[in-house]
């Protein structure tokens, strides 16, 4: 039996040195051995079986809900979207602090999808009522962005700011405390990025193509009334 010192390496890292060098050696030189893993790391196995089927509910309950406020299919998985992308910031962060991914990554992973679809929805929800009252598309997107700009942006400085005493631990006993920080405060500045420029960029390219499309078809409607939000708006009226 051995325990780990975390703050040297990483369980995910020595299993896969023993995977490839140890154990294969160990196993060429004697018949009749088999290898199983136990412990911690069968703990781990067990536990990410468990947390991707509650991953999978909860983006089902997640997409659901944004469906229910948005009524629009091509906004929701929009924001979904940004999730996975939000994960390449994450990745960025142990990159930059010089951490291995561990399955405490993951779980800060689960903790980041909520913090960035709920930036997203701020904005995308100021953008539809913005459309509702009237507003032209490019002016709305503007002053969604303009109006939300600080909300998120503090959002995203009070979380990061508060993650850092965890981020730079350096007891033994905080280690595995880290990664989990990592991926929240590096995703989350990433998706930050991703909520004020990308998304505004991506709701005008899916305007853009509404209007294409009404081309195509011949139709005399403007930019503004192809708005789902706009429709709806005026249907209430």
């Amino acid at each position: 039996m051995a325990d780990m010192d975390f703050t040297k390496n990483d369980q995910a890292v020595v299993l896969q040195d023993l995977e490839a060098s140890v154990i294969p050696s160990v196993l060429t030189q004697v018949d009749g051995v088999s290898r199983n893993y136990g412990g911690q790391s069968e703990e781990v196995d067990k536990m990410i079986n468990s947390m991707t089927f509650s991953m999978a509910i909860a983006l089902v309950i997640m997409f659901t809900i944004l469906m229910f406020l948005l009524k629009s299919y091509m906004q929701t998985l929009l924001i979904m979207s940004l999730i996975p992308l939000g994960v390449i910031g994450a990745v960025m962060g142990h990159y930059i602090i010089g951490i291995p991914v561990s399955i405490l990554s993951f779980l800060g992973l689960v903790a980041l999808a909520g913090i960035i679809i709920n930036d997203s929805v701020v904005l995308v929800d100021k953008y539809n009522n913005l459309l509702k009252s009237g507003m032209d598309v490019p002016d709305a997107l503007l002053d969604a962005g303009i109006t939300r700009f600080r909300p998120i942006v503090l959002t995203t400085i009070t979380t990061a700011a508060g993650l850092a005493p965890i981020i730079f631990l350096r007891s033994e006993q905080g280690q595995f405390l880290v990664p989990m920080a990592v991926s929240v405060a590096s995703g989350l500045i990433f998706g930050t990025i991703l909520t004020l420029l990308a998304l505004p960029s991506a709701l005008y390219i899916i305007s853009d193509l509404r209007v294409l499309l009404n081309k195509l078809k011949q139709r005399k409607k403007n930019r503004l009334e192809l708005e789902p939000a706009y429709q709806r708006g005026y249907q209430e009226e």
